[in-house]
């Protein structure tokens, strides 16, 4: 059907939710996000137990702004905050329209300017329970990653109230100590974040005198240390877990004190493939040994497929190229933490996947995560990329993303890799782009000429500044980027010790050296192609690099920071 059919049969019968389902899917794909957002939502209010329009919709609120949802909507989503198909982190968009303007919040901003005894008595009334019961922005506190500096301000001077009074009254005799759940959910967002919050001096000094004695039970005590540090830093046992506890306080226990244990003895256990022994490589394992990037909870749990279709679906005229099938062998080169691996592992199947890192605390996390999610026959080594060039492994499809741009010397990287990829194997790669990221070099340039130190309390004070910059500063809109709300997200995007950029022309350059096919780009914004078709209609294909060149060199936001991209190797007979 077309738009205006679609329209047409909406305005015959209002509450179909799959002809306003269908328009959503028609306008996304021409571009129009707005037009989109409301068609997909209208089909979400008419059913909501649908999970194919909550992921729809979830997906451009995630991507849009200026918008705010009525409550029926905003209880479904809160609804769906726990389904394994979800991506909460969508959610987090959510809360940003809500709160990012919301006078509420800016009520609460000023009376948490007020004197502390002025705060315990609006603080101890119901005047903000709206906001302290949100069901929505408790699921993102919990599982997610919140995005709103506003919000953030306010958290940060709440958390420096409740440790003031805990120390000022006693722990159980201030107004938010009958908040548990919130303070719980906040200590999760803490721990999500890698306590990215400003903390002063003063507030280090009341954080030593509360933790003393910290392992007293007392539930209270501990969401208030856990919004501070993790929990496993200043308990000496394991803590109890007394029967009656809130599935958030269960969370909190399980994040910040037996996953950390369960991550430090899967460490011992990792195979080393390699050893690293270049001087940037052990640069990079050394940075990722104390920021593994990212720490996730949840993923968008795919739906399993054949790697025949999943190619053929994404590029029709492989149909006429050999592909493996049944199992094919998969590697996951420089897979951090394992999202990566669950995404891959919930959409193919069969396959038999190995996943590599240089990181080992990356690989703990990643081996934890992964086998939570329930997958278990996954082959995980130790090793870097650039020692790989005699490695005997042989794959079908090579998914390696945002990991070669790091190394001393990418070409290298990649043509280790392509030795490894049979003939006829796929590979997906992802580099980052020299025009899409200049706001990041400005950053970087910024990072250097004021002297932050490469350390989790320099990236909290260049937070801190970049958020007292003005709204047209040349870097502040590295502020709009979800990174920049973690420690390990803000120094994988700013900090990195070594990353390599390029143009569409030199990715055609690094092919070619290693006989790669170029099969095309993956975008993020849908309308990309129509623009791209419109301005070079002789390549139906989009293949040309030559052209992408051209075509950035004139819309220099066509990737965002990263080109995200797919080639083949050629079978020789």
């Amino acid at each position: 059907m077309t738009e205006n059919d679609l329209k047409a049969k909406i305005a015959k019968s209002p509450n179909d939710p799959e002809s306003h389902h269908l328009l959503g899917g028609l306008l996304y794909q021409k571009g129009d996000f707005g037009g989109a957002l409301g068609s997909f939502l209208m089909a979400l209010l008419l059913k909501p137990d649908n999970l194919t329009f909550l992921q729809n919709a979830l997906h451009v609120l995630g991507m849009t702004s200026g918008y705010q949802l009525p409550d029926p909507l905003l209880n479904i989503l809160a609804q769906w905050g726990d389904h394994d198909e979800v991506n909460i982190q969508d959610m987090s968009m959510v809360i940003h329209n809500q709160y990012g303007a919301s006078p509420l919040l800016g009520t609460l901003l000023n009376v948490l300017e007020a004197s502390d005894d002025d705060i315990e008595t609006i603080l101890s009334s119901d005047h903000f329970d709206v906001f302290f019961n949100d069901p929505l922005l408790h699921a993102v506190m919990q599982k997610a990653i919140i995005i709103t500096p506003l919000l953030e301000i306010c958290l940060t001077k709440l958390r420096r109230h409740v440790l003031t009074m805990s120390l000022k009254r006693g722990v159980s005799n201030h107004a938010m100590s009958q908040r548990l759940d919130f303070l719980t959910s906040f200590a999760c967002q803490c721990f999500n974040t890698e306590y990215a919050y400003a903390i002063t001096e003063e507030e280090q000094n009341l954080l030593s005198s509360l933790s003393e004695n910290a392992d007293d039970d007392n539930l209270l005590k501990w969401a208030i240390i856990a919004s501070y540090q993790p929990l496993h830093t200043v308990l000496t046992k394991a803590p109890v877990r007394p029967s009656g506890l809130s599935s958030a306080y269960k969370f909190l226990l399980e994040r910040q004190f037996f996953n950390y244990q369960d991550e430090l003895s899967r460490r011992e256990n990792i195979v080393s493939l390699t050893a690293v022994n270049d001087d940037i490589s052990k640069k990079v394992q050394q940075q990722y040994e104390q920021y593994p990037y990212p720490r996730w909870i949840r993923y968008a749990k795919g739906r399993p497929q054949s790697f025949k279709k999943f190619i053929c679906t994404r590029f029709p005229d492989q149909t006429d190229h050999k592909i493996a099938g049944g199992t094919i062998d998969l590697l996951i080169p420089g897979c951090g933490t394992g999202m990566q691996i669950c995404k891959l592992a919930s959409s193919l199947s069969p396959a038999k996947i190995t996943a590599l890192d240089i990181s080992r605390t990356s690989l703990a996390y990643a081996m934890r995560s992964v086998e939570k999610n329930g997958f278990k026959k996954i082959t995980f080594f130790h090793g870097d990329i650039i020692e790989m060039g005699d490695c005997d492994l042989n794959f079908d499809y090579i998914d390696c993303t945002g990991v070669l741009h790091h190394l001393a010397q990418p070409e290298k990287g990649l043509k280790n890799l392509s030795h490894m990829l049979r003939g006829g194997g796929y590979m997906r790669l992802a580099l980052y782009s020299e025009r899409g990221r200049q706001d990041v070099i400005a950053a970087r340039d910024y990072v250097r000429e004021q002297g932050f130190d490469d350390s989790a309390q320099g990236v909290r004070d260049f937070r801190q500044a970049l958020l007292k910059l003005p709204a047209d500063h040349p870097i502040f809109c590295v502020s709009e980027n979800q990174d920049f709300y973690s420690i390990s997200g803000l120094h994988d995007l700013i900090f990195n010790v070594n990353e390599n950029r390029y143009s569409p022309k030199e990715l055609k350059a690094m092919l070619h050296q290693e006989g790669l096919e170029f099969l095309g780009f993956d975008h993020m914004n849908t309308a990309v192609p129509d623009q791209y078709a419109a301005a070079f209609p002789h390549d139906p294909a989009q293949r040309n690099l030559e052209n992408w060149d051209a075509f950035e060199k004139k819309h220099p936001e066509t990737f965002g920071f990263m080109y995200h991209f797919w080639c083949r190797k050629p079978i020789i007979s």
